[in-house]
């Protein structure tokens, strides 16, 4: 809570003196299916109603769905709270958070980066979306890129509401 604390007020100060229209989230801003497993967030998951065990999270399929679906609306909340505050001083703020390739892609990697486009189209207004088929080793990118935008444009929002961040 320190911490969070301390990057608030970043994100408050860098509004009150540095003009600037909007804030883009960037993909650092994710967990993987391995953390976390400090005493805090054990606690957290418990209060959720999961286990404050990692492995017998990762050992039934129900709870690692609805672990995935809590570190994505826990990093959601916070990237809102931090809206909120540089609101305080950069009104009107657009937001945007990017993310990677694969949750768009591939359901199962939402688990892997508690990422989903739907709810990032639902919570900014924009999602920054890394069609970049050479970092992901594709090999046929064309193919990758007419897939993601396929996946983004069946999405409700989707095409409207997406940037695609090239490579």
């Amino acid at each position: 809570t320190r911490a969070r604390g301390s990057i608030g007020e970043i994100y408050e100060h860098l509004a009150k003196h540095a003009p600037f229209p909007g804030l883009l989230f960037h993909d650092d801003a994710f967990l993987t299916g391995f953390e976390d497993a400090n005493p805090a967030a054990l606690a957290a998951y418990r209060a959720d109603g999961l286990p404050g065990d990692i492995a017998a999270i990762r050992a039934d399929r129900a709870a690692m769905a609805r672990w995935t679906a809590l570190k994505s609306r826990t990093l959601t909340a916070f990237t809102l709270e931090l809206t909120e505050r540089a609101r305080r001083w950069r009104a009107p703020l657009q937001t945007a958070r990017n993310l990677y390739a694969q949750p768009v892609l591939n359901p199962n990697a939402q688990e892997w980066f508690a990422q989903s486009l739907p709810d990032f189209l639902s919570n900014y207004d924009r999602a920054a979306l890394m069609a970049m088929p050479y970092m992901e080793q594709a090999r046929n990118p064309d193919r990758f890129l007419r897939d993601l935008y396929t996946r983004v444009a069946a999405t409700p929002g989707g095409v409207a509401k997406t940037v695609f961040e090239l490579q």
